[in-house]
């Protein structure tokens, strides 16, 4: 589903427009979405309100039906941390887009680490605006991928062990 469809279907919705009269200040901030095999994607799309530092994600099927929000307590403790709003007009690369990329990267440059499961999130970090893409591999790693939603362009990658044993973070 292209993102600017996945948007409008949320907020075509009477939970998104009760929530947004409750929290007249969020922002969009994530769009989450689990690929695996053998299971139905869904999308979570989350909403922040900076005001009162609550969240709310609201969940749509790859076809489009919509199945509800959970709203979310407090999210942030620390108060250096901040979640940052998505700019929707600077997002030019299509979830499925981002995806073909990382997986041409997984397959050029981590051949010998095969993905079971890929997990997807539209964000805005402190590099940019992002999707930024882990996958879950056979050899129990974690390869994360963060691709610029503008232009496409692989910004950083980075392939870790998925369980770190001992203090020193040494297997």
């Amino acid at each position: 589903m292209e993102f600017k469809q996945l948007i409008s279907l949320v907020t075509e919705q009477k939970d998104y427009q009760d929530w947004k009269c409750r929290h007249p200040n969020a922002a969009l901030v994530h769009v989450f979405v689990m690929v695996e095999p053998n299971r139905a994607e869904q999308y979570d799309v989350g909403y922040y309100d900076q005001t009162t530092k609550q969240m709310a994600s609201f969940t749509v099927t790859r076809a489009k039906e919509y199945l509800g929000v959970h709203e979310h307590d407090e999210i942030l403790k620390d108060p250096k941390h901040q979640i940052k709003p998505l700019v929707p007009d600077d997002v030019h690369v299509e979830l499925m887009e981002a995806l073909d990329i990382a997986v041409k990267l997984q397959q050029h440059k981590y051949k010998k680490d095969i993905a079971l499961k890929h997990v997807l999130i539209l964000q805005k970090l402190p590099i940019g605006q992002v999707w930024n893409i882990t996958f879950v591999t056979q050899q129990f790693q974690t390869l994360n991928i963060k691709i610029n939603a503008k232009t496409g362009k692989v910004i950083e990658d980075s392939l870790q062990p998925l369980f770190q044993f001992g203090p020193d973070k040494k297997r």
